[in-house]
């Protein structure tokens, strides 16, 4: 996984899932881990939101 990019660019959540390699569940329960850490921001107007994305704090 770049981190280098993804550190650039905020990223979907299965955008995230196929760099890691794991399903978008997998992705979306380990994102809000590190959203609660406060590793992580995530960006949208809802939570159907297509455009949403993670970004790195």
């Amino acid at each position: 996984m770049d981190v280098h990019g993804a550190a650039v660019a905020p990223l979907g959540t299965g955008q995230v899932a196929d760099a890691a390699g794991v399903t978008r569940p997998t992705a979306s329960r380990h994102l809000q881990r590190l959203q609660d850490a406060g590793l992580v921001a995530w960006e949208g107007q809802s939570p159907k939101d297509p455009r949403a994305a993670w970004r790195l704090t």
